[in-house]
């Protein structure tokens, strides 16, 4: 699919083939590949762990548009009649989840996730440092200003 007469904000479109991530329902925080459009609020889709180092197939099931948050990345290859199979080898040929893993919406993900797991304790001790370090950058512009 091609984006003529489209806006140049508009370059990642809902296609056969394009990786998305998604953020809710029953397969919250997995990677889907689009393998066929069912209509326009669905999606049928072949659904990956997104936080392992070799991507894991789940299985394919419909998805929402709204679930679903859409990536700059796209699997070549991928048709309407295309079969699972087919689909988990082409992801892992393109290094699909490498790729998706060094993005920095992945890289934040992950700390989100690890603050979330934080006790009331690690909390505070992770406040009681940055109050430290503010400390030391207040310190030193002081004496750097007294010069």
């Amino acid at each position: 699919m091609t984006s003529e007469g489209l806006p140049e904000t508009m370059t990642v479109l809902v296609e056969h083939g394009r990786v998305a991530f998604i953020t809710g329902g029953s397969h919250k925080h997995k990677l889907c590949v689009i393998a066929q459009i069912i209509d326009q609020k669905r999606a049928m889709c072949d659904i990956f762990q997104s936080d392992t180092k070799e991507p894991k197939y789940v299985k394919r099931t419909p998805v929402g548009y709204k679930h679903m948050r859409l990536t700059k990345f796209v699997v070549d290859g991928v048709k309407c009649t295309t079969g699972k199979g087919h689909v988990q080898e082409l992801f892992k040929e393109q290094k699909i989840l490498t790729q998706f893993q060094d993005t920095i919406f992945y890289k934040r993900w992950q700390d989100h996730k690890k603050r979330m797991s934080l006790t009331d304790f690690e909390r505070f001790k992770v406040d009681y440092l940055k109050l430290q370090r503010e400390k030391a950058i207040r310190k030193k512009v002081k004496e750097l200003k007294a010069k």
